[in-house]
């Protein structure tokens, strides 16, 4: 069907060569239906681009037709995999953080101050790494499965919301598997997600926001019952001390029997 209809496009061009209708539907056929001809797409946009005279609607469509050829050729907006890459990497350090805050409360003599400071880190990169999130998922052009991952693993590792994550895991392997299958059929298998990029990215900026305060007040609640409990644990070694030298102090200072 794709090679008859591919057919009747190529006869109709050769015989309206100059009609801006025939040049914009055989090139919207070609980025929805043949990404692999992306390329003879860019001569019927150039084609299309010298037609004069050319409706309002007729003009909307090619700026579409012009997105969509870029997609189709790879070329698209990489501004939101910077802000990814960002976030990832802040990810990364929050970890790092919350290894160093567990293994420094385990140590035999606890720094209350070096303990509250990890904690404020990790609060920092915390909310840096949200922002980050944000800016990319407001920036993307396309649907992008990798950063729907990554802030999967966000929100699994640092926000603690398992349900959050699972919802991306299974977006982003629908997205994948909806694209794979577009591409090594010739159909146009898209999701609604990938119809819908507005739909999306509301989405998942609700599932950061919902947690960010929740998270905020957790972690501050942690640090603090944390410290409270090492404070007890430190005043009550001191107590102990301190009646042990008293204990001491006693046993030697008061009179033996045969001073009596």
């Amino acid at each position: 069907m794709l090679l008859l209809a591919s057919h009747m496009y190529a006869r109709g061009l050769v015989r309206f060569r100059s009609s801006p209708i025939v040049l914009l539907d055989f090139g919207t056929f070609i980025t929805d239906y043949i990404p692999s001809l992306a390329a003879f797409g860019t001569q019927l946009l150039e084609q299309l681009q010298q037609c004069n005279h050319l409706s309002l609607v007729i003009q909307f469509r090619t700026t579409l037709f012009a997105s969509n050829l870029r997609q189709a050729l790879g070329i698209r907006n990489h501004s939101h995999l910077l802000h990814s890459e960002a976030a990832r990497t802040l990810h990364r350090s929050v970890l790092s953080h919350m290894t160093t805050f567990w293994n420094t409360l385990a140590e035999p003599s606890v720094n209350i101050g070096q303990v509250a400071a990890i904690a404020d880190d990790i609060t920092l990169d915390r909310r840096k790494a949200i922002g980050q999130f944000q800016l990319a998922i407001q920036r993307q052009t396309a649907s992008d499965p990798k950063l729907i991952t990554r802030l999967g693993e966000f929100l699994q590792d640092v926000m603690l919301d398992t349900e959050g994550a699972t919802e991306c895991f299974n977006e982003a392997r629908e997205i994948r598997d909806a694209r794979n299958a577009r591409t090594m059929r010739g159909t146009r298998q898209v999701t609604l997600v990938e119809l819908d990029l507005q739909t999306l990215s509301n989405r998942l900026l609700g599932l950061l926001s919902s947690r960010q305060d929740t998270a905020v007040v957790a972690s501050k609640g942690m640090v603090q019952f944390l410290l409270f409990k090492v404070t007890i644990i430190i005043l009550f070694l001191a107590a102990v001390a301190a009646l042990m030298v008293y204990g001491t102090c006693l046993l030697y200072t008061s009179p033996s029997p045969r001073d009596s």
